[in-house]
């Protein structure tokens, strides 16, 4: 029996071995059972409810912080090609005869 508020169904946050196993929620707490244990240890690793919000939080920040990122480098890029151009000093020269 789990304490309260805890779980774990999270693959990268919480893991049960031996791993024929089987959950089930009672009163507000999980209890993990096993219908037999042909091991000589039993290992638990469990995690706070409230964790998948803040591991949750800071992904979805990390991943607009890289779109931003992304979407800066390519404005970047699309500006340094329009001067190129403007400058007359053209990337492309496969066209062009000696």
């Amino acid at each position: 029996m789990l304490p309260s508020g805890m779980d774990v169904s999270m693959p990268l946050l919480g893991s049960v071995q031996p791993n024929n196993y089987k959950t089930e929620s009672v009163d507000g707490r999980v209890h993990v059972t096993w219908r037999s244990v042909e091991s000589d240890s039993l290992s638990v690793r469990y995690y706070l409810n409230q964790d998948l919000f803040i591991f949750g939080g800071i992904a979805g920040i990390l991943a607009v912080g890289g779109l931003i990122g992304a979407g800066y480098y390519l404005m970047q890029i699309r500006k340094l090609e329009r001067i190129r151009k403007n400058i007359g000093f053209d990337i492309d020269t496969q066209d062009e005869q000696p």
